[in-house]
């Protein structure tokens, strides 16, 4: 389980490659089987981790949506493009949910979207971006490398 945790964290940190770009992460992979990859004591977030491990700081230019538990090292999500600002993200496999500051999924707005937390459950949420920007790059974690939403 630690193995597993420590190779899709150090997977994900070395494949991060948008230095110079406004990020936002629409699922950040908190937990493997349990085992804590990017969470701090007050809240999961990889652009610490980032930070700590590279000395970059992009903590200013990642956004999270929600934080997600994996349970094998090809757990991922599915992204449907609804529209220009709205994005459907759902998981890809079965026992893995969506989570926010370390508990289950909650709807939540803030000042750049608004998150929308499936009511049947924490398998899907849909996204509505504030503002488009076509140079923010919105990234998702497939397995242990980082996949570019088209």
């Amino acid at each position: 389980m630690f193995s597993n945790s420590s190779k899709v964290a150090w997977g994900l940190i070395n494949d991060f490659r948008w230095f110079d770009k406004d990020v936002i992460i629409l699922e950040d992979p908190d937990v493997f089987k349990g085992a804590k990859m990017f969470s701090t004591i007050k809240t999961p977030t990889f652009s610490e981790s980032l930070l700590l491990h590279t000395g970059i700081d992009r903590r200013n230019n990642i956004k999270s949506v929600y934080q997600i538990n994996f349970t094998s090292l090809d757990d991922s999500v599915n992204i449907t493009k609804v529209s220009q600002s709205h994005y459907k993200v759902e998981v890809a496999q079965w026992g893995t949910w969506f989570m926010k500051d370390m508990i289950g999924a909650t709807t939540f707005e803030n000042d750049w979207c608004s998150a929308e937390i499936d009511k049947s459950g924490l398998n899907f949420y849909n996204l509505y971006l504030k503002e488009v920007d076509k140079d923010v790059v919105l990234i998702y974690a497939s397995g242990n490398k980082w996949s570019v939403v088209k």
